[in-house]
């Protein structure tokens, strides 16, 4: 999960970044089990805990607090990580899950060559 994540789907709806809101989007620092991001318009940190198999957690989290044109997109994204309690990988695309259900598709950002 060393990527940095883009919301593409929240609850089976395309999500569409335009305006001044930025990409919603995770990033998954494993070592310190650290979440940081974006909700399209504030910035997100929190932790989270992988158990099991396919299995996460993601605790305390937590957003800056500035005033967007628009909250729809970072209302439900916040609301879908509150509870993802699964999740699945395939190629570059992350699927968080309640249960079987997929409340968020994302895809991994093309890394940039230097």
């Amino acid at each position: 999960m060393q990527n940095r994540w883009i919301l593409v789907e929240l609850d089976g709806q395309p999500v569409i970044h335009e305006g001044t809101n930025q990409q919603a989007s995770l990033e998954f620092t494993a070592e310190e089990n650290k979440v940081t991001g974006s909700t399209g318009c504030n910035r997100l940190f929190g932790s989270f805990v992988l158990s099991g198999d396919e299995e996460i957690r993601l605790n305390e989290i937590g957003s800056t607090k500035m005033a967007c044109p628009d909250m729809t997109i970072e209302n439900n994204f916040l609301k879908a990580l509150s509870v993802t309690n699964a999740y699945s990988i395939s190629g570059k695309e992350l699927l968080l899950k309640n249960g079987d259900a997929v409340v968020a598709r994302l895809r991994a950002e093309p890394s940039s060559t230097k």
